[in-house]
């Protein structure tokens, strides 16, 4: 569900103060029969943290592609979530969308209050203007989040036995690959010709409230 990056081991190949680079080189099998080359980037500057994806195509036929980042951010039942989208890709209980709305203007400044007892929360947004921030008051500190162009997905996710919720800035809609073989548009996914690159950041700054 979440492509054959996570399941890997990285290589690294640099590192030094505050920075790391690793690179993934994956040959074409069951799982993914499209051979390419991932770099993940990871700097600590300026009082920021920078991540910076990059997928190389090297497949002879074009690949279809997607990046994204899963962060999990703890919850301990007062955290506050903001960010700005234009549609809803409504996630049934198979987590499986089937489409998306429009959301009204009145929602869409998503405003989430975790409050525990807490109910199990999926939400798939699209349109998104690559800017979030987290607050947590029982802790007095506040997180800002800013992702690249290619990024205008995000996935919500909290469950209801963990102290923690996702914000996942992604390329495409779940299922994306899918929907859009449906004749769905606006799915976020992308194909690679042979020798392209596809790239993404996000930058994450803690706040001062």
């Amino acid at each position: 569900m979440h492509g054959p990056g996570w399941r890997r081991p990285w290589t690294v190949i640099k590192h030094g103060d505050g920075s790391l680079a690793m690179e993934l080189m994956h040959r074409a099998d069951r799982d993914w029969p499209f051979e390419f080359r991932a770099e993940q980037f990871v700097r600590l500057r300026a009082g920021q943290l920078e991540l910076e994806l990059r997928l190389h195509a090297l497949a002879a036929q074009p690949m279809p592609a997607g990046l994204g980042w899963h962060p999990y951010f703890p919850d301990h039942g007062d955290v506050d979530l903001q960010l700005r989208a234009r549609r809803d890709w409504p996630v049934p209980a198979d987590v499986m969308p089937v489409g998306s709305v429009p959301l009204p203007v009145v929602q869409r400044l998503v405003h989430l209050r975790r409050h525990a007892p807490r109910d199990a929360l999926v939400r798939a947004l699209s349109e998104w203007d690559g800017s979030a921030v987290l607050h947590w008051p029982s802790q007095g500190c506040a997180l800002s989040l800013k992702a690249s162009r290619l990024l205008r997905h995000v996935i919500l996710f909290a469950p209801t036995d963990a102290p923690f919720l996702c914000v996942e800035p992604v390329s495409h809609a779940i299922d994306g690959f899918n929907l859009q073989a449906r004749g769905l548009r606006n799915t976020g996914t992308r194909t690679l010709a042979p020798g392209q690159t596809l790239r993404a950041s996000l930058r994450m700054q803690p706040l001062e409230r």
